[in-house]
């Protein structure tokens, strides 16, 4: 745990914020065509592959132990870029108070 992994957090809570995916896909560009979550073409990702575009490992998984996969969450009908972001932001500041501890 640390403010680097909070940074992390940050940085894949912006990727959403520019562009939010679901629906089995993990990025996609401007075409609409499934890349890469790291590649330079993409616009949009799902939760997981903003984890992966940022260079974590799926850390978030860490604060959903009693609740679905985050893909499917992720890909849930009720659910909207807000609430994924707003998951996002509250794994950061989990993880800024346990860099205090």
């Amino acid at each position: 745990m640390s403010k680097e992994n909070a940074a992390k957090y940050r940085q894949a809570q912006e990727l959403l914020r520019k562009g939010w995916c679901r629906n089995g896909r993990g990025a996609v560009d401007s075409s609409d065509n499934e890349v890469a979550p790291f590649s330079p073409s993409a616009v949009a990702w799902c939760l997981p592959a903003a984890e992966v575009a940022v260079g974590m490992k799926f850390g978030l998984d860490r604060f959903k132990e009693h609740t679905e996969c985050l893909s499917y969450w992720n890909d849930h009908e009720a659910a909207d870029v807000e609430e994924v972001c707003s998951f996002v932001e509250l794994a950061a500041l989990v993880e800024e108070d346990e860099a205090l501890s």
